[in-house]
């Protein structure tokens, strides 16, 4: 006896991983950098000291810099 096909439709799988930010929230690039060992040690202690990461120490010091 010939089998018959699915007539139901598959739903799609769910997207995995953090949903995306607003415009006006999400930064708007991202700029690779490659640091050696003990200065990232270096700045994650800088970091650690003011209760940020290391991505947001950086930028806080690229900031001030800039300005």
């Amino acid at each position: 006896m010939p089998r018959k096909a699915k007539t139901e439709e598959i739903p799609a799988p769910k997207k995995i991983g953090r949903p995306k930010l607003a415009e006006h929230v999400a930064k708007a690039k991202i700029v690779p950098v490659r640091f050696a060992a003990d200065e990232l040690e270096r700045m994650a202690r800088k970091a650690d000291a003011k209760g940020l990461n290391i991505s947001q120490w950086i930028r806080s010091v690229v900031n001030a810099a800039a300005r």
